[in-house]
């Protein structure tokens, strides 16, 4: 099952305060949900609160900028005939820099500043959990009560937490935000023990805290190379247009020597399996019937209900009677 991960307000707002490394992570978690390695999920109140505080952010990340000027020279130096080139060093500097600012701040009016672009994608594809009226008294009474996470009088923190308790019993959920209301005093780098326990009372699934994306990237994705996706996709949309029991051989050598394939992948290489006859009509030859034997046995936790059931009958077909169909169940 593809890890839920809940990116709290703060989290979405860092990626215009620091950096292309941050954009990059982010481009890198895009092409994991679009290989059902991940699913992000998010709530209404994350989305209007991170336009509430996005202009702010942005300023607070120009202050630097906005506050820089190079300084006139002393009088002693008005004489120096170095004067007058540091003059005009000053006067190129000052319309770079005033032309940088306002072409950030436009940029950042119109949203189309790197972040805007990528994070607008995130609002737009994330799945909703649906904040109802009895989840909101839910979060209202949990801040009357004083548990956490939030603070008296901000209800927020409470929504966002009483919708993720909303999810499935059996979702496993990581959380990335930098507010001390979900981290442990004993333990910052875990969740509040106060809501470990409230989780585990609800969910046979794990709940996780992390302080940054890169790190929650860099726990559960770093043996995992973002960037041979689009090689192994190539050799999967190979034998998917395999002509001939030939080709179909060779392929299958080649996805032999992959090590990691991503749920989107597994699914695929299945569904070739039960569309294409160049590869199905050879499965018992050995080197097919042993990739697909280790793809179900190193793979089998990632892939779709249909997708393993047919595999599973596939590899236990034994010729009698029709072959198995990949059919809903």
């Amino acid at each position: 099952m593809n890890r839920r991960v809940f990116l709290d307000t703060n989290i979405l707002l860092s990626f215009y305060e620091i950096s292309k490394e941050n954009i990059d992570k982010l481009r890198e978690a895009f092409a994991l949900v679009d290989h059902k390695e991940l699913l992000f999920i998010t709530t209404d109140q994350v989305e209007e609160e991170f336009y509430r505080r996005r202009n702010s952010v942005i300023e607070k990340s120009l202050k630097s900028l906005s506050e820089l000027r190079m300084p006139e020279a002393p009088t002693v130096a008005k004489a120096l005939a170095s004067n007058s080139s540091y003059e005009e060093a000053r006067k190129t500097l000052k319309i770079a820099h005033d032309k940088l600012l306002n072409e950030i701040r436009e940029q950042a009016f119109q949203k189309s500043l790197s972040a805007d672009d990528l994070l607008s994608d995130y609002f737009k594809d994330a799945t909703r959990i649906e904040v109802t009226p009895e989840l909101v008294q839910a979060a209202r009474l949990r801040v009357d009560l004083g548990n956490p996470p939030g603070k008296k009088g901000s209800l927020g923190d409470a929504v966002n937490w009483e919708a993720i308790l909303s999810l499935p019993h059996n979702h496993p959920v990581v959380i990335v935000s930098d507010d001390v209301d979900y981290r442990d005093r004993l333990k910052p780098g875990s969740l509040n023990e106060y809501l470990q326990r409230e989780w585990a009372k609800q969910h046979e699934a794990t709940i996780e805290l992390f302080r940054s994306f890169s790190d929650y990237l860099e726990k559960d994705f770093s043996d995992l190379k973002i960037s041979i996706f689009e090689v192994v996709d190539k050799k999967i949309n190979e034998l998917e247009a395999s002509p001939n029991f030939f080709t179909t051989h060779a392929v299958i050598a080649d996805l032999s020597t992959v090590t990691q394939f991503t749920a989107k992948q597994v699914d695929k290489l299945v569904e070739v399996l039960s569309e294409n006859t160049q590869v199905s009509w050879i499965f018992g030859d050995s080197d097919v019937e042993e990739f697909y034997t280790k793809l179900l046995n190193d793979f089998g936790d990632k892939m779709g209900a249909f997708e393993r059931k047919y595999l599973a009958a596939m590899l236990e077909y034994d010729g009698e009677g029709d072959p198995p169909e990949m059919l809903p169940f």
